[in-house]
C-alpha cells in the first residue's frame, strides 16, 4: 500500500483559525485518540491473545490522569468487533469509540464503566451530530446503503455464500465464495462481510486462511471494489473503496465516504468538547490519518507511533512532537505528552 490515503487529508472549514478554546480550570483539556490493534491493543494473536503487561501499563498511565483527559479509540472495526473486545477495555476511562475508520462514533455521555458502555452499545446509537455530518458531505453515505450495495455486486461477479464458516477469528463473518476470472482451474476467491463493517476481505481460500493471493485475486478484487464504487457513485453517493490492507494472504477494501476518516473524525471532537487545547493521537498504520496533521481547528497535535513500519515513520518525518514507541507500549508516549501537557507551568499559561 502506498502513502496516497495516509497522506490525502480533510480538514473542516476553518481549520487553520484558531478559534478561542473554553471551558472552566477543572475541564479536560487534552484529548487522546488512539487507533486499537496493535496500538492500544497488542495482540501477541491477533483477535485472541494480547500482551496484557503492555496495555495493563497503558491503563495506569490513563487512570492516572483521570479526569484531565477525553479519552476514546478508533478502528476500521465495526461496532460488533470493537464490543468483542470489551473485555480489554475494562477499567479505562473511556469516553468515546469510532469505528469504521472514523464513518460512526459513540459516546459515553453518562461516563459508564467502559465495558459496561461498550457492550450495551447498539449501532443506531452513534453520534447524530456525526453522522448528519457524514451524510451530508458524502451525498447520503450510510453503513446498510454499503451493506446492500455489496451484496448487489457480489452477485453480479458470481459470489455465492460459503457452505462452511471461516476459520477463527473470522468465522462469524459472511463469506461467499466465486471463481476466478482467468485464474487456474479450482481457484475461487472468498469475500468476508461483517454486519457492521464497511469492508472488503479477500481471501484465496475458505478453508487455508495461510494461502497467497496470485495475482489473479487482487486483479479481481479490485474490479470488484470499483465496481461497488461505481453502482454507489450512480445513487449520489461519494465514496472510495481504499486499500489498507495489502498482506500475502489477504487484502482488505474500507468503502470509506469522501472527506471522512479518522483525521476528520478529530476535527469534530475538538469542535464538541471546547475545553481541549491540546490532542494526543496514537497510531501505527498508515490509515492513522490522525497522525499526520500538526494541529485540528488550531489544537496542536502530539502524536505517538507504534512500532517501526517504515512507511509510517518516513510520514512522520520532519513533524514536531512525536514519539516512537515498541507496537503497543503507549505509556511512555503518554506520559511524555501529558507529563509536558499537563505540568502546572502548562496548565496555567492555558
Amino acid at each position: 500500500m502506498d502513502l496516497k490515503g495516509f497522506i490525502s487529508s480533510y480538514i473542516f472549514p476553518g481549520s487553520h483559525y484558531q478559534r478561542p478554546r473554553t471551558g472552566g480550570p477543572d475541564e479536560p483539556k487534552v484529548l487522546f485518540f488512539s487507533d486499537i490493534d496493535d496500538t492500544f491493543v497488542p495482540w501477541k494473536r491477533y483477535g485472541q491473545v494480547a500482551d496484557v503487561d503492555k496495555l495493563g501499563r497503558t491503563k495506569e498511565t490513563l487512570n492516572e490522569y483521570a479526569g484531565q483527559t477525553i479519552n476514546g479509540l478508533c478502528s476500521a472495526r465495526g461496532l460488533s468487533q470493537i464490543q468483542d473486545l470489551a473485555p480489554f477495555f475494562k477499567g479505562i476511562p473511556l469516553q468515546f469509540i469510532g469505528t469504521n475508520g472514523g464513518q460512526q462514533v459513540y459516546i459515553n455521555s453518562k461516563n459508564q464503566p467502559a465495558e459496561q458502555w461498550l457492550t450495551g452499545l447498539k449501532v443506531h446509537d452513534s453520534d447524530r451530530n456525526w453522522d448528519n455530518e457524514v451524510s451530508r458531505r458524502s451525498g447520503g453515505f450510510n453503513t446498510q446503503l454499503v451493506t446492500r450495495a455489496t451484496h448487489g455486486v457480489l452477485k453480479e461477479f458470481g459470489f455465492q455464500p460459503c457452505a462452511v464458516p471461516l476459520p477463527p477469528p473470522h468465522h462469524e463473518r459472511e463469506a461467499f465464495v466465486a471463481p476466478i476470472p482467468g485464474g487456474k482451474r479450482g481457484d475461487v476467491a472468498v469475500v468476508a462481510l461483517t454486519k457492521d463493517q464497511t469492508t472488503l476481505m479477500f481471501r484465496a481460500d475458505f478453508k487455508d486462511v495461510n494461502k497467497p493471493l496470485t495475482p489473479a485475486h487482487k486483479d479481481f478484487a479490485r474490479k470488484l471494489a470499483r465496481q461497488l464504487e461505481e453502482r454507489l457513485a450512480k445513487q449520489g453517493v461519494r465514496l472510495t473503496a481504499k486499500q489498507f490492507v495489502d498482506q500475502k494472504c489477504h487484502q482488505i477494501y474500507l468503502i470509506e465516504p469522501n472527506n471522512i476518516s479518522k483525521e476528520s473524525l478529530v476535527s469534530y471532537l475538538v469542535r464538541r468538547y471546547p475545553s481541549v487545547q491540546a490532542v494526543i493521537t496514537a497510531g501505527d498504520n498508515t490509515n492513522d490519518t490522525m497522525l499526520l496533521p500538526d494541529s485540528f481547528l488550531g489544537v496542536p497535535n502530539h502524536r505517538i507511533v507504534s512500532g517501526d513500519r517504515p512507511e509510517v515513520a518516513q510520514a512522520m518525518q520532519g513533524h514536531e512532537n512525536v514519539e516512537r514507541v515498541p507496537f503497543g507500549e503507549l505509556s511512555p508516549g503518554l506520559k511524555t505528552h501529558l507529563n509536558e501537557l499537563l505540568s502546572p507551568d502548562q496548565t496555567n499559561d492555558v
